[in-house]
């Protein structure tokens, strides 16, 4: 299903009236919509009227989530960590294809990562790469997935990582992104 045949169902109007809908100044809803959604998640909203990774949550507060996701038991880190390498959405990096990088490059920029900075923790992965597209975006050894690195270029890759990966697929990339190729 295309983008415009979801959210059209999804809104109970026809795909021309989506178009007039995102023209106009109701972008409110779909903003959020696109923001908290994926494509993926809204057809399978369509098909059960269920989001089996909402369901698995819904009974748990945010702060019983949070202490769920960083507790110190590594089992649960392990288990959730295995979850996530099983499920992530690769596809997300096809809003980054416009610059001409494919997915084994992407990979090969956490891997770089990785390797540099080898002990770091899950709760601190994407505050991490966050910080290096910031500060050291040109630096080849890392970001040799550019053949010339242009402030678009940290621009549209920081702008991925912080909307459309959580910290624990930012960390899942960096730790396991051999086994993701």
């Amino acid at each position: 299903m295309t983008k415009a045949e979801i959210y059209s169902k999804i809104l109970e109007v026809s795909e021309k009236s989506y178009y007039r809908w995102k023209s106009k100044d109701h972008t409110i809803l779909l903003d959020l919509i696109e923001k908290y959604f994926l494509d993926q998640e809204l057809e399978e909203f369509l098909e059960t009227e269920k989001i089996r990774k909402l369901e698995l949550i819904k009974g748990f507060t945010a702060d019983e989530l949070e202490d769920l996701l960083f507790s110190r038991n590594s089992n649960s880190d392990e288990q959730l960590i295995d979850f996530v390498e099983h499920n992530i959405d690769l596809d997300k990096v096809k809003t980054f294809f416009s610059l001409r990088v494919e997915i084994k490059d992407f990979l090969y920029f956490f891997q770089k990562i990785n390797e540099e900075k080898p002990d770091l923790k899950l709760e601190n992965a994407k505050e991490f790469i966050l910080y290096k597209i910031q500060n050291d975006f040109y630096n080849p050894t890392i970001f040799g997935i550019f053949k010339t690195a242009v402030k678009h270029h940290q621009k549209s890759l920081y702008q991925l990582i912080q909307d459309k990966y959580s910290n624990v697929e930012v960390y899942v990339l960096l730790k396991k992104n051999i086994k993701l190729k």
